[in-house]
């Protein structure tokens, strides 16, 4: 309502009366909207004893699953056509294989490196302290 007059002074070229309300009311809506998630958390604590569901798995196109936290969007996910054309994106082929066949490489590649790196430090602390016992 306040947007409203707001515009409606501008086209008639009138000062808007108390601007700052604007941001006061937005300040107090963030402010309710907190007040009502943590209601909304500690009834769903209550019934079901946990804190509820936070997130979901999901597949991307690259074949792979990741946790995504659930978020409020101004459209539904069903009636937004970016996230339509995300979800009928191919989940097989080669290129998607090779890139996970490469990924699965690249973790191998880390995990050695790794642990490559952890039995040369305990090597050469073994060479510095020979009488010390290292786990």
């Amino acid at each position: 309502m306040l947007l409203t007059m707001q515009q409606e002074c501008s086209e008639l070229g009138e000062l808007f009366p108390s601007p700052e309300r604007i941001e006061k009311v937005d300040e107090s809506m963030e402010n309710l909207q907190e007040v009502i998630e943590e209601r909304d958390a500690a009834v769903t604590e209550l019934e079901t004893g946990t804190s509820g569901r936070k997130g979901d798995w999901q597949h991307t196109p690259f074949g792979t699953v990741r946790y995504r936290l659930f978020k409020e969007h101004a459209v539904p996910p069903w009636a937004n056509p970016t996230v339509k054309a995300w979800n009928q994106l191919p989940r097989a082929g080669y290129a998607i294989w090779k890139f996970q066949s490469r990924l699965r490489e690249q973790r191998i590649r880390t995990k050695h490196r790794e642990r490559r790196r952890e039995e040369n430090h305990e090597r050469k602390l073994k060479e510095i302290f020979p009488h010390s016992q290292i786990d």
